[in-house]
């Protein structure tokens, strides 16, 4: 960027050895309205983005979690539902748009060193046309699956009745006198949850003593290798951890991303804006909301071009002849605090925050 101000200075000087051709700036507040052969430019003003994602991670507990121990010998596995939140990661970027507090109008705008001059500083990024910011657009994506998800629907591989047989008897009026008869009777019974989940766990059982003959290759017949092998080796893992699940539950990790946009102030030597609450079981939380903890931006400004404030010209008024605006930008460092943490840091320039310096063009 020094090198960039350093090489349009010398432009300036150079243009001396051309003949004037006179031209006149001025502030577009300070004019009642649009002057014929001129043209309009601005200076720029930074924005930041600062792009935080949190994940949350939500725990069911699995419909025979009562059993884990009795028929698998885990202990402590999940009984209730549970949410948590956590902030996964933070960016901080920025990108410039116009400043409409500095429109300017430059009248008789035909000097060929005028057009250089503003081409050159167009490209450095030290003034915008009108329309030609760079700007940033980005929606915050929520993918919440809601309470009456089904998180379980392989239960057991075998049916959900179970079908009994009994003896029982009836009495029929027979040669005038009743006579006691037996016959078969066959009920069908819902299995009871502690039967479904010894049914379960004998099948898990069962899958990791086959899945132990194959890896070791005790099947005499049909033996299957190489990619075959692996697949088969690999289907039985998901298996077993979709029946796991219904001891241990299951976790369920979702990611969101949240985009916040920050328009810095100048004459501020430090600003401390509070950016959002963030709570452990909810996740984003609106600023003013009584839950959750405050995540602050906090930005300061270096001051390293205070001392180009001594340079004389006019803001506004009178028009400046032959002399163009820019600003160069100050540096400034932002930081995100979550607390006492600090969750991301970031050095960059910010326009505002800069001096309002001339060029002269002869």
């Amino acid at each position: 960027m020094v090198r960039k101000i350093q090489f349009i200075l010398v432009l300036g000087l150079i243009s001396s050895c051309h003949a004037p051709e006179k031209f006149s700036v001025m502030n577009v507040q300070d004019i009642t309205g649009f002057q014929e052969n001129s043209v309009i430019y601005a200076l720029p003003r930074s924005v930041i983005s600062i792009e935080v994602t949190a994940v949350q991670t939500t725990t069911i507990p699995g419909p025979y979690y009562e059993y884990a121990q009795k028929y698998l010998g885990i202990k402590d596995v999940p009984r209730e539902k549970s949410v948590k939140w956590e902030i996964n990661s933070m960016y901080i970027n920025s990108y410039n748009e116009i400043d409409p507090d500095y429109f300017y109008s430059v009248k008789d705008a035909g000097n060929i060193r005028l057009k250089e001059q503003m081409t050159q500083l167009n490209d450095a990024g030290l003034i915008l046309y009108p329309g030609i910011g760079k700007g940033i657009l980005r929606f915050s994506e929520f993918s919440n699956k809601g309470d009456n998800e089904i998180y379980f629907t392989d239960l057991s591989v075998k049916r959900n009745i179970t079908q009994t047989k009994d003896t029982a008897y009836k009495q029929i009026f027979k040669d005038s006198t009743y006579v006691r008869i037996p016959y078969l009777k066959k009920e069908i019974a819902k299995k009871t949850l502690d039967e479904k989940a010894a049914e379960a766990a004998n099948f898990l059982i069962k899958l990791r003593k086959r899945r132990f003959k194959l890896l070791s290759g005790q099947y005499e017949h049909m033996m299957p290798d190489g990619e075959s092998a692996e697949i088969s080796v690999r289907e039985m893992n998901s298996l077993e951890e979709e029946y796991l699940s219904l001891f241990i539950g299951k976790t369920i990790e979702e990611e969101y991303l949240k985009t916040y946009l920050l328009t810095p102030e100048s004459g501020k030597d430090l600003s401390r804006i509070i950016l959002f609450k963030f709570d452990d079981n909810s996740g984003f939380r609106e600023a003013n909301d009584v839950r959750g903890k405050t995540v602050i931006a906090e930005i300061s400004d270096l001051g390293n071009t205070k001392h180009l404030e001594r340079l004389v010209y006019p803001y506004s008024g009178s028009a400046a002849d032959n002399t163009l605006f820019y600003r160069v930008p100050d540096k400034a460092n932002i930081k995100i605090l979550y607390g006492s943490y600090t969750l991301a840091e970031a050095l960059m320039n910010i326009y505002q925050f800069g001096t309002i310096v001339p060029v002269t063009i002869k």
